[in-house]
Parts: structure tokens; C-alpha cells; sequence
């Protein structure tokens, strides 16, 4: 039978990050936007791999602006990123709002452009 501090370790060294921050973090730099993934599901993602790479960050407003910037790389679309940064979105939260925006202003186009609405319809 396990001594009490023997299996607080076994655990500890079983569900532990720390050893896998470097894992969440290589994934976070690497996160790029698939096919029909929505703006919100990116988001959703970058909040989750940041609580993982970084839980013990203490200064929440660098902490967004990392999670900002690492959410705007993941979009795979550097004119929507820079027309996004040219709004100087201070958090996620304003980037994924700006993005949200933006992307429901060229969908309408977008459909027009692929026959998929008539004009004045």
C-alpha cells in the first residue's frame, strides 16, 4: 500500500503541466485557424492553451496581450490580422469583438462575389 506522500507524488507527477507547458506553448505559437473553424472556437482554444501554458501568470494584462497576439497569428489571414491591430484591440475580448465584426461585413460580399445572393434581394 502507498504511503500517503508516495501517492500525493505519483499524482502530482501524473496531472501536473508543468512538465507539458512547453508542449501547450509550442501548440499555442503553432495554432493556426482551420477550414470552417469559427472565430469563437479559435478563441476558445487560445484561452485554453494559455491556462495551460502559463497557469501561474499573475499580471492579467500582459497575460491578454499575449493571448491577443497569439489569436490574431492564429487566424492565417494577415489583412484581416492588421485590420484587426489597426483597431488596437487591448484584449482578447476586443480582438475576438473586432474580428466578429469585420468577418460579418465581408460574409455579405463574399456571397454576392460567389453568386450565392442576387444583388438587392
Amino acid at each position: 500500500m502507498l504511503e500517503y506522500a508516495q501517492l500525493k507524488e505519483k499524482l502530482h507527477a501524473r496531472f501536473e503541466t508543468i512538465g507539458q507547458r512547453e508542449k501547450f506553448s509550442a501548440e499555442l505559437r503553432a495554432r493556426k485557424r482551420r477550414n470552417n473553424e469559427t472565430l469563437s472556437e479559435v478563441y476558445h482554444d487560445v484561452r485554453r492553451l494559455m491556462a495551460l501554458a502559463y497557469p501561474t501568470a499573475r499580471d492579467e494584462q500582459l497575460s491578454e496581450a499575449i493571448a491577443k497576439d497569439y489569436f490574431l497569428n492564429a487566424l492565417g489571414d494577415k489583412n484581416l490580422e492588421v485590420r484587426i491591430r489597426d483597431k488596437d484591440p487591448e484584449t482578447l475580448d476586443d480582438a475576438l469583438r473586432i474580428a466578429l465584426r469585420m468577418e460579418a461585413y465581408e460574409q455579405p460580399k463574399e456571397d454576392l462575389e460567389a453568386g450565392r445572393v442576387r444583388p438587392g434581394a
